[in-house]
C-alpha cells in the first residue's frame, strides 16, 4: 500500500495532494478523480499500478506509442482471460483503466506517467519482475512481463529491450476496495500519488500531441 500523505499536504477538495493550487493543472485532477469515482461505482475491487515509460537508449518513440500500449496490454489481458475460460476456470474481467501524463525534460523523447487499474479480482500483482532479467523466464509469466511486452509492441522492439525503459515506482501496487476497513486511507494514498500527475512544470505545449489521456468513463 502507498505511504500515506504527509501531515500538512496541500488540499483539494479535502484530499491531499503533492502540489500547490497555481502549479497544478485543475482539469487534471478533475479527471483523476472522475475516473476513481466512476471507477468505484463500476466496481468495488481495484489494483493500481503506478509505473513510468521511457524509450530506451537507440530506440524511437511513435507518435502513437501510448495509445499502442494500450492496446497491446489490453489485447494480452483479453487473451489470458480467453484462455482461462477455454480451461473451464474462472476468467475475470480485468477491466483496464487507465490514466497517463506525458512529461518532457532533457532527454531526447519525452516520458510518460501512468497507472494502470485492474479488476482486483483478476491482478492483485505484478509478479516478482527481478526474475524477468532471466533469460529463462519468459514475459508472459507474469503481469509486469505483459507491460514490457506491451511497451516494446508499441516502440517495435523486443519486450527484453523495452524493459529497460518500464519503471515501476517504489511500492508500484496498491488496493482500493470500498468494503476495506482501511479504505479512506486506501484511496487517499492513491489520489495523492496521482496528484504528481497534474504537475505543470516539464508538459510540453504544441506540436499536436496531448500531455495527457485516461479510459472513458462507464455510463451508468
Amino acid at each position: 500500500m502507498y505511504d500515506q500523505p504527509p501531515v500538512g499536504s496541500p488540499q483539494w477538495r479535502d484530499l491531499s495532494v503533492q502540489l500547490l493550487p497555481h502549479d497544478s493543472h485543475e482539469a487534471y485532477l478533475n479527471n483523476i478523480y472522475s475516473l476513481l469515482s466512476n471507477s468505484l461505482m463500476v466496481h468495488p475491487r481495484w489494483t493500481v499500478i503506478r509505473l513510468d515509460l521511457h524509450v530506451p537508449t537507440g530506440c524511437f518513440l511513435p507518435q502513437r506509442a501510448i495509445t499502442d500500449f494500450i492496446e497491446s496490454l489490453k489485447s494480452q489481458l483479453e487473451h489470458v482471460r480467453s484462455i482461462k475460460a477455454a480451461a473451464g476456470k474462472r476468467a475475470y474481467d480485468p477491466m483496464l483503466r487507465y490514466v497517463w501524463v506525458r512529461e518532457w525534460d532533457t532527454a531526447e523523447y519525452p516520458h510518460y506517467h501512468l497507472a494502470l487499474l485492474l479488476n482486483h479480482d483478476a491482478y492483485f500483482s505484478v509478479g516478482d519482475y527481478s526474475k524477468l532479467q532471466s533469460d529463462d523466464c519468459s514475459y508472459d509469466q507474469m503481469l509486469a512481463g505483459r507491460i514490457y511486452k506491451a511497451w516494446g509492441v508499441a516502440l517495435g522492439v523486443d519486450w527484453a529491450i523495452a524493459m529497460k525503459g518500464v519503471l515501476f515506482a517504489p511500492n508500484p501496487v496498491s488496493p482500493l476496495q470500498v468494503q476495506h476497513p482501511l479504505f479512506e486511507q486506501q484511496y487517499q494514498s492513491v489520489f495523492y500519488r496521482l496528484s504528481y500527475f497534474a504537475k505543470k512544470r516539464t508538459k510540453v505545449y504544441g506540436g499536436g500531441q496531448r500531455n495527457f489521456g485516461m479510459s472513458q468513463l462507464s455510463r451508468l
